[in-house]
C-alpha cells in the first residue's frame, strides 16, 4: 500500500486528508460523533500520526485547513437545519 501511496503527488495527497477532515466536521452528527468517540480517536491519531510524521509537506496542509474550517462549520449549519433524518435513524444504516 504504501508504494502505491507514494506514486499519488504530494498535493493531492495533502488535499485528500484536509478534504477528509472538512467532510467529518460538516457532516456527522454530535450524538453519532459522541456514540463512535473511541473509534474515531484512534482512527484520526493513525491518520494524522502517519501523515504528519511520514509526510512532512502535510504540515502545510494544516493552514488551508484551518482557513476553511469558517466555511465548513457555515455549511454545517445550514445541512443540520435541513436534516431530516435522526442521529439513530442514521446509525441503523451503518450496524
Amino acid at each position: 500500500m504504501r508504494a502505491n501511496r507514494r506514486r499519488v503527488p504530494p498535493a493531492l495527497r495533502a488535499a485528500s486528508l484536509k478534504n477528509h477532515q472538512l467532510m467529518l466536521l460538516k457532516n456527522e452528527q454530535p450524538l453519532n460523533v459522541l456514540l463512535a468517540l473511541p473509534w474515531l480517536l484512534a482512527r484520526q491519531t493513525a491518520l494524522w500520526g502517519y501523515a504528519l510524521l511520514t509526510e512532512p509537506f502535510q504540515w502545510r496542509m494544516l493552514g488551508g485547513l484551518l482557513r476553511q474550517l469558517p466555511s465548513a462549520l457555515r455549511k454545517r449549519g445550514v445541512i443540520r437545519a435541513h436534516t431530516k433524518v435522526k442521529p439513530r435513524d442514521l446509525r441503523k444504516w451503518f450496524r
